[in-house]
């Protein structure tokens, strides 16, 4: 067979085996594998409705869950030591409340009052002291200067040789002159009246400062009890003051002290 007659039964045998070509730009154009990916993936709108329609109600968003509540602060019930005390000019930063840092202050002052008063024996005797590893504390209201405010103080868990402290702090306020006799109030100038709890003869007499209580215009609304401005928790471990080495227990008296404050 000549060159050419070959060649030309080649090319008649090629054109009876290929498809016919489509338009270019025809969807038959395309690959049967990604015209079939691209049917899978696509949405109709009614397929787009009814998924829609599956959707969670209730103002949740879509796919998300709900926003946990906030906790509510606790009660003066839930604690067992309270701890009146004045704030201090240098408590307010710029903004003119208390700096955050301080509320914490507060709650050190509260636990290591409670140990010094109830817990440790009396000097010289030695004891161990209580290390803070760790702290933390929640902000629900301010609090500031020259407010008063109340410590609080309870024992959430007791260790071998360490305790586990709720510690919170409640706004303030001074109670008016309710302890004063009829005698003492009828004898008192004005001017004495208005320094009451802060005279000369009441730093004699051992009677200096005024009475604080719970500020009764931080009551929720509808009455109940006034709830804490801060709370949280912090952990003391118990060392040898020498050595600075955990202790291997708690004496008796110490976890006795401690076992007074613990709530559940």
């Amino acid at each position: 067979m000549t060159p050419p007659a070959r060649l030309a039964q080649v090319q008649a045998h090629l054109a009876s085996s290929s498809p016919p070509s489509a338009p270019h730009g025809s969807p038959s154009s395309s690959p049967p594998s990604l015209r079939a990916s691209s049917s899978s993936t696509s949405s109709s709108p009614s397929s787009t409705a009814a998924a829609g329609a599956s959707a969670p109600t209730g103002g949740a968003p879509a796919g998300g869950a709900a926003k946990p509540a906030r906790q509510a602060p606790p009660t003066a019930s839930e604690y067992r030591f309270f701890l009146p005390m004045q704030t201090r000019w240098n408590d307010n930063d710029k903004y003119g409340h208390m700096n955050n840092v301080v509320y914490l202050e507060y709650g050190d002052s509260v636990s290591n009052a409670y140990l010094e008063t109830h817990a440790y024996p009396p000097a010289p005797a030695p004891h161990p002291i209580g290390l803070m590893v760790s702290s933390q504390a929640t902000y629900s209201a301010s609090l500031g200067y020259p407010q008063p405010v109340v410590a609080a103080l309870a024992v959430k868990h007791l260790g071998t040789r360490s305790v586990t402290w709720k510690v919170a702090l409640f706004a303030g306020e001074y109670a008016d002159a309710e302890g004063a006799t009829e005698g003492e109030a009828e004898g008192e100038a004005e001017a004495d009246r208005a320094m009451r709890g802060f005279a000369l003869r009441d730093v004699q007499r051992g009677g200096a400062g005024r009475k604080v209580r719970l500020a009764r215009g931080d009551q929720p609304a509808g009455g109940g009890e006034p709830r804490a401005a801060m709370f949280g928790e912090m952990v003391h471990v118990f060392v040898d003051e020498g050595t600075r080495r955990p202790v291997e227990k708690l004496d008796e008296g110490m976890r006795e002290a401690l076992m007074r404050l613990v709530v559940e």
